[in-house]
């Protein structure tokens, strides 16, 4: 007979012990563990019905690569935001963006010059999320974070910066300037 859990309750009895386990294998800070422990309980919760037919030991392996996963992510998303801060702190943060940079995005040469040249109109603060949401590639959150404000508001900033340099290439392609 294949012994599954019946409901979330039950499969939370039989595995916060082994989540928090792994967790504390990476995270010593008792803080963290919860908070860990806790993303991870609410993404079987919102997936819970992909865990209800499973066998126990089955769910185990799945909770374990989830934990992982979740470590994982997380020590990259630490590691790129400690490099952003590094370079910040530099000074390095107002790079202008190269053709060697920027290539893979636009497959139009001329294209790529309008918008090297609109970055121009940009002032330095929306320089600064554009390096580091397009170069860093930090998550709306963590610039939010670095910034000082919400990540919804570097999510509307940024849509806005989009426009803005659509705006600006649109004006650039119909002068027929180019950037020299």
């Amino acid at each position: 007979m294949k012994k599954t859990y019946k409901n979330l309750e039950e499969l939370y009895l039989d595995n916060e012990k082994l989540v928090y386990t792994f967790f504390f294998d990476y995270f010593k800070d008792k803080e963290l563990i919860l908070e860990w422990s806790q993303n991870l309980w609410v993404k079987v919760w919102k997936n819970f019905d992909k865990f209800c037919d499973k066998e126990k030991k089955e769910v185990h392996r799945y909770l374990r690569v989830m934990a992982r996963n979740l470590v994982s992510d997380y020590f990259r998303e630490e590691n790129r935001e400690q490099e952003a801060w590094e370079k910040w702190n530099q000074g390095e943060c107002l790079e202008t963006p190269t053709l060697e940079n920027e290539s893979e995005l636009f497959s139009s040469p001329q294209l790529l010059d309008f918008l090297i040249k609109a970055l121009e109109v940009l002032t330095e603060t929306e320089r600064d999320l554009v390096y580091l949401s397009y170069d860093q590639k930090l998550r709306s959150a963590n610039i939010g974070q670095l910034l000082g404000i919400s990540d919804g508001l570097v999510r509307v900033r940024l849509q806005r910066i989009r426009e803005k340099l659509k705006m600006e290439v649109e004006r650039l392609q119909k002068e027929g300037d180019t950037y020299e």
